[in-house]
This record gives structure tokens, sequence and C-alpha cells, in this order.
């Protein structure tokens, strides 16, 4: 996904990293796919390099452990934010 979504080999390396990540910090079940595209949409949305997605899924779990609302709903938002 990263590849196509035109990131090098490294930075996609490092996205994959960051994708399986947020699935382990996910508080609900989340596939590869979704992560990445949420990941992806963030970076475009924010105009920002691959180094970005370590901040959002930060974000995303700080604000699940917060507040009542689960990262699922938090990455679904911000996707149609960042639309």
């Amino acid at each position: 996904m990263f590849r196509k979504s035109g990131f090098d080999d490294s930075d996609a390396a490092t996205l994959a990293k960051v994708a399986a990540m947020y699935q382990n910090v996910s508080d609900t079940a989340i596939s590869a796919e979704d992560a990445a595209a949420s990941i992806v949409s963030q970076i475009r949305a924010f105009g920002k390099n691959a180094d970005f997605a370590t901040t959002i899924i930060d974000v995303y779990n700080e604000v699940a452990n917060n507040f009542s609302t689960g990262t699922n709903d938090i990455a679904n938002a911000m996707e149609i934010a960042g639309a």
C-alpha cells in the first residue's frame, strides 16, 4: 500500500513498521490495510513526510486513552476531515 502511494522503499518499510505498531496499540481490531490507509491519509492531509507516521498513531492512542472514543473512530473521523 505504501509503495502504491508513492513512498520509496525505505519510507515504505518504515511506514509498514508504524502500521504494525498501530495495529498493536489500537483498542479495536484493525486490519493492516486500514492501518496503512489511515496513516497515508493523514500524511497527505497534513502535507508531511513518512517521519510523521509515528506522531499520527501516538496522537490517536493519546486521545483514545483520555476520551471515550476508540482509535478506529478517531482514524475514521480524521480521514473524513482530511479529505
